[in-house]
């Protein structure tokens, strides 16, 4: 794709956006406050309806995607930046969340205390280029979304001087040059106590200083998860407006205090490694022992979702195969199953079956040459105390023989055939 072609498709996008977000706000003007939607509900549907009486759906994609037990919309930059430009002070409090690398390896450990606070929020976005790479390969449509980047846009771009805005945490100095920058006079500082994560007191302060002073925008900067904290204490209040954005070291980049690793170290997505230049003894940890455990749970989903994705097929093929079989039954006409006593029979027309029960069928060891006449069946053996034992000795003496013939033949009367045939050899068959 071309340059310009580019450029055209992103003006089309926005253009497509900037409508839809427009007709909503016109909409909104009229409420006090827009509720938000929950995560894990129907988050496509908005209190305004349009002519036919159906919800809003502002949203230009209504998905979302579990990975590395996260929730990440699936937005572009450019989509997100339109939904934080339709935020006003007249929609009730909502946060924005942007997990990358580190934040997915600390949900691992604890997610007793993570989940809720990612599940809570109104957008998730991917704020890592490596972890938008282990997405797209896992063939998931995430677009990285730095929370920098978006906190950059929304002051360049979003943000006037007439607009309140409230920060939590950074410091004095930071806010001074940011409001020198962009000519911010509306700007609501609030700067908690260290250990935030372990003392709700102050977390409860924080939720109620935002409370007290509403503002458009929310920006939280006191690293994660007391930001997260901050953000779902907002939200459970009830009283708080406006958005909030959990974007921790954002203001120290655009204040000047930490420099940012140039476009093409961004694009190729090493901007870890310049941070870890930068702040080696800070961010050793992070990024050398704690940052690759992230390979080993994409592996771990991965492996797992082909478990599950083989379990579905083969569940699916088992109820193909199943309704297939049931189809086949109900086409087939039914028969009656013939049984020994009453087999299927050939009959003319008219002509009414026989009532005797056919015989049963011979062994496999009888053999037809037997239906033959046979001068032993009418025979029988007329032998004399001395001939009975003149033939007695015979046996005793040839033992093999008499083996031979038990085994070999397991008919009486081929017995009877043997004795009668060896009687006769000796002269001794009866008349």
């Amino acid at each position: 794709m071309t340059r310009t072609a580019r450029k055209l498709e992103d003006s089309l996008d926005v253009v497509q956006e900037q409508s839809v977000d427009d007709a909503v706000l016109e909409l909104t003007e009229e409420d006090e406050l827009v509720p938000p939607a929950q995560r894990r509900g129907e988050r496509a549907v908005s209190p305004h309806l349009d002519d036919n009486g159906d919800p809003i759906d502002w949203r230009v994609n209504t998905r979302h995607y579990d990975f590395i037990g996260a929730v990440f919309d699936p937005l572009t930059p450019m989509q997100t930046l339109q939904r934080a430009k339709w935020m006003t002070t007249g929609h009730s409090f909502r946060y924005i969340v942007t997990p990358n690398v580190d934040h997915l390896v600390r949900l691992s450990k604890e997610p007793d205390v993570y989940r809720p606070l990612y599940e809570g929020s109104w957008l998730s976005v991917c704020d890592s280029r490596i972890l938008e790479a282990m997405a797209q390969l896992s063939g998931l449509p995430l677009s990285a979304v730095p929370g920098s980047d978006l906190t950059q846009q929304l002051f360049d771009n979003v943000i006037t001087a007439q607009d309140t805005i409230t920060v939590i945490g950074a410091d004095r100095v930071i806010l001074n040059r940011i409001k020198a920058l962009y000519g911010l006079h509306k700007v609501n500082h609030y700067e908690p106590p260290m250990g935030l994560r372990h003392k709700p007191d102050e977390v409860a302060a924080c939720a109620k200083f935002i409370a007290e002073n509403p503002a458009r925008y929310v920006f939280i900067c006191v690293g994660s998860p007391q930001q997260e904290m901050i953000a779902k204490a907002c939200l459970d209040r009830g009283d708080c407006v406006g958005l909030g954005l959990c974007v921790g070291a954002s203001l120290d980049f655009i204040g000047g205090r930490v420099a940012r690793a140039p476009k093409w170290v961004q694009h190729i997505r090493m901007e870890w490694f310049h941070r870890l230049c930068s702040e080696p003894k800070r961010l050793w940890k992070r990024y050398l022992v704690e940052g690759p455990l992230i390979l080993w749970l994409w592996a771990r989903g991965a492996l797992q979702s082909l478990r599950e994705s083989s379990r579905a097929a083969k569940a699916y093929a088992s109820r193909r195969k199943k309704a297939h079989g049931e189809e086949e039954a109900q086409d087939m006409p039914q028969q009656p199953s013939p049984s020994v006593h009453n087999p299927p029979e050939l009959v003319d027309e008219g002509e009414e079956p026989p009532d005797q029960p056919i015989e049963p069928s011979q062994p496999d060891w009888y053999s037809e040459d037997e239906d033959e006449e046979d001068p032993c069946k009418q025979k029988s053996l007329d032998l004399t105390p001395e001939e009975e034992q003149e033939l007695a000795d015979f046996f005793e003496e040839n033992p093999c023989f008499y083996d031979k013939s038990r085994s070999d033949f397991k008919n009486s009367k081929k017995k009877d055939r043997l004795i009668q045939e060896k009687a006769a050899a000796m002269n001794l068959t009866g008349t």
